[in-house]
């Protein structure tokens, strides 16, 4: 394995074993960016070379005045609540003082020589908040006044930012030796691994070693805590798989990519839930998704870009951030709400074709395929997926429009007994039994219109771009749309219900970005009527109308939730001319109530006009 930091341990190798009657008279710098395990590699060089007594190592993170130096060099020192003896004979000089009446606030750095170490670690010089040059200041009495050997762990492009003359001139006469340490991936990784509680968990994952190396050096992210943080929830997934699917190692191996690869975009800050949401509708990510919003103006068409989660698509040639295995509600749930169901887990694997028990053998994928299938078996398959059709048994937005296509392709090439204009009205008649039963897909209806491409589990939908298809496709969109937006009176109401008896579950619903409820992704509160609203509102204490204006603020938080959410302005504009129209209120309480349109109502109106602008 090569050692990208050899560097590092060869000069550190010369520079502790440096005679101490000719000390260095400088300092070492290592210099790195956050998170790619400076200290860990520091920790681990120093252990071998002179042992894990052999140095003294202090944080200064969140330092603030070189007394707190002190007082965690001696506790580093005397690592066991300040050493025993050392704190019988503090007390003994304090009693003293006290028999002799002598005011004395003895701390046990003052009985202890701080410079006896010999060789100093200071790491997260750039996160202590006392200025820079005071800190180096101080660290230069360990190196020229004392002889002692100090290494300083950095991340130095953050001390750059806020460096002055007085840090630089420090900086040169303490520092002889600054050296870069590069990420260490292959080796922090076997120290994660091996950190892994379960056996079978950390066996598996070891095998995985090298494409999860690849995967985190695509993912560009640099930050190897995100890397050991993500193994951690994955080893709560992985414990709560079934054998028999942990059983299938290539199944695992895919499920890891994706999880690891969808779990670094997520902690590093470039995907969120919104953006998962498209996963579901298997966009291929070289197409631009098409998104129908009809706007109350003129319905025109707008064309997005779904660009999180196609970069992301793109930056992974390990992994495939659409691969269905693990639903987009499971990735949620460990990723970002940090819970699990095990039930849920077997079950969406059941459903992905590298998990299916040989007796759910999914029939459309065999008819999919039948150009690698004996007649016989694609004969039974359609015959299967026609019985399944009947019965109603697709209820997977994917999983429908494939086997419509499916259906169109057979009846073309004559292997059903009708023609295709007889599909597309079984199709029509499928999509509003779904409708009827409140059983259509709303959370994965498709966003991309299939003439610019549309798969599922990897596979191109037949047919789709007929008109015949089209048909269809033009049908289960908006009789979906329409779907949802009758629910939307429905949830209205229940919020207007809440405001006044559960407000913590009226936040939750319309203001809280972990929320399951579609709230947080629909305009519903331009459904609330304010003949309606402005009564229940205006009911409540001044407390509470800061609470829901408040809510209604936190609503808006999220610009990319926003271009969903951007309809309800108009409401919040009626509602605040409604607010500046009321003469039934005081002068006390309307300064007060001016102050919440001010601190909340405003900038919720100003952040939707930022949507509609953007």
């Amino acid at each position: 394995m090569e050692n990208v930091n050899r560097h590092i341990e060869d000069f550190l190798s010369y520079y502790t074993a440096l005679d101490a009657e000719h000390p260095p008279g400088y300092a070492v710098m290592l210099d790195g960016p956050w998170g790619i395990g400076k200290t860990y590699l520091v920790r681990d060089l120093l252990k071998r070379l002179v042992g894990p007594q052999g140095y003294c190592y202090v944080s200064l993170y969140g330092v603030s005045k070189t007394e707190d130096i002190d007082d965690a060099i001696v506790a580093a020192m005397f690592p066991v609540a300040g050493h025993k003896a050392t704190r019988i004979t503090a007390g003994l000089i304090k009693s003293a003082a006290g028999m002799f009446k002598i005011s004395t606030n003895l701390k046990l750095a003052d009985i202890v020589d701080k410079f006896r170490g010999g060789l100093y670690v200071f790491d997260d010089l750039e996160r202590c908040t006392m200025p820079i040059d005071v800190v180096l200041g101080y660290i230069n009495e360990f190196v020229e006044h004392n002889g002692c050997k100090v290494v300083l762990i950095a991340n130095e492009s953050e001390i750059d930012a806020r460096a002055d003359a007085k840090y630089r001139r420090r900086r040169e006469k303490l520092i002889g030796k600054t050296l870069q340490i590069r990420p260490d991936t292959a080796r922090v990784l076997d120290l994660f691994i091996g950190k892994i509680k379960d056996a079978q968990t950390r066996d598996f994952v070891a095998s995985q070693k090298q494409p999860l190396t690849r995967i985190f050096e695509q993912s560009q992210a640099h930050n190897l805590r995100i890397l050991q943080q993500t193994l951690w929830d994955f080893e709560r997934l992985y414990a709560l798989m079934d054998a028999r699917h942990r059983a299938n190692e290539i199944g695992c191996a895919k499920v890891l990519a994706t999880f690891a690869a969808v779990s670094l975009e997520i902690k590093a800050g470039r995907l969120n839930e919104v953006d998962i949401e498209p996963r579901s509708s298997r966009a291929i990510e070289e197409y631009i998704r098409r998104r129908k919003s009809r706007d109350d103006d003129d319905g025109a068409l707008r064309i997005e870009k779904p660009a999180p989660l196609r970069d992301a698509a793109t930056r992974y040639r390990d992994a495939d951030v659409y691969d269905p295995a693990l639903s987009n509600r499971i990735l949620i749930d460990v990723l970002i709400r940090g819970f699990l169901d095990k039930d849920m887990i077997a079950e969406s694997l059941d459903r992905s074709p590298a998990f299916a028990p040989p007796d759910k053998k999914q029939a459309w994928k065999t008819v999919w395929h039948w150009k690698d299938v004996e007649d016989d078996e694609f004969q039974a398959a359609l015959t299967e997926m026609e019985q399944q059709f009947e019965q109603r048994h697709f209820a997977i937005a994917g999983e429908i429009l494939h086997v419509f296509g499916l259906r169109l392709w057979a009846a073309q090439q004559n292997f059903l007994s009708f023609n295709p204009d007889v599909v597309v009205q079984q199709c029509l008649a499928y999509v509003e039994d779904l409708n009827e039963k409140r059983l259509l897909p709303l959370e994965s209806m498709p966003q991309q219109h299939p003439s610019e491409g549309m798969a599922y589990d990897g596979l191109d939908v037949y047919m789709r771009t007929s008109q015949e298809f089209m048909t269809i496709f033009q049908n289960l969109t908006e009789t979906g749309h329409k779907a949802e937006q009758d629910l939307y009176p429905l949830y209205a109401r229940e919020l207007l219900q809440l405001m006044t008896k559960n407000l913590d579950e009226f936040k939750q619903k319309i203001a809280d970005p972990d929320s399951f409820y579609n709230y947080t992704r629909a305009p519903v509160l331009k459904q609330l009527k304010l003949h309606d609203f402005y009564p229940a509102f205006d009911s409540l204490s001044i407390r509470n109308k800061e609470a829901v204006f408040s809510a209604i603020l936190l609503r808006y938080q999220d610009p990319k939730r926003n271009t969903l959410l951007r309809r309800e302005k108009h409401w919040l504009e009626e509602l605040l001319s409604m607010l500046k129209r009321d003469l039934n209120i005081s002068h006390f309480t309307r300064l007060r109530l001016n102050g919440l349109i001010d601190s909340y109502l405003k900038p919720a109106i100003k952040r939707l006009d930022e949507a509609e602008s953007a």
